[in-house]
């Protein structure tokens, strides 16, 4: 005698399914984490490829909070991690630009703290 599961069965799509609806890319052997991040990834790639832009990098680290030591506890860092950083070919200045479908609470904080401790604003695509 087997016995059912009370749950509902899952299908595959909805076990696959991304955190927040994201869509993963299948464009091979870049690997983005979305179709929206490899669209804008592409676009970069070929104003890099006319020399509008330069210095074009991927998931850049930006350190807000360090890591600390405590007597009771220690406490990791919190970071930014953007998709893209690139610079302006005229002037050199430096672009920081993250796909975004959904702004999490999260995100809007780091964002913020960018901002203060950086002051670096944050193109969102």
């Amino acid at each position: 005698m087997t016995v059912r599961s009370p749950l509902p069965r899952s299908t595959k799509a909805e076990i696959n399914r991304a955190l927040y609806g994201r869509k993963y890319s299948n464009i091979p052997t870049n690997g983005y984490a979305s179709k929206r991040e490899a669209n804008v990834g592409a676009g970069l790639d070929i104003l890099a490829g006319r020399n509008k832009i330069f210095d074009l990098q991927k998931q850049v680290r930006f350190v807000l909070v360090p890591a600390q030591k405590g007597v009771l506890r220690h406490e990791r860092e919190l970071a930014y991690v953007c998709d893209f950083t690139y610079r302006d070919a005229p002037d050199g200045k430096l672009h920081v630009v993250d796909a975004k479908g959904k702004q999490t609470q999260l995100y809007v904080v780091k964002r913020k703290l960018m901002k203060f401790f950086h002051q670096i604003e944050i193109e969102e695509l």
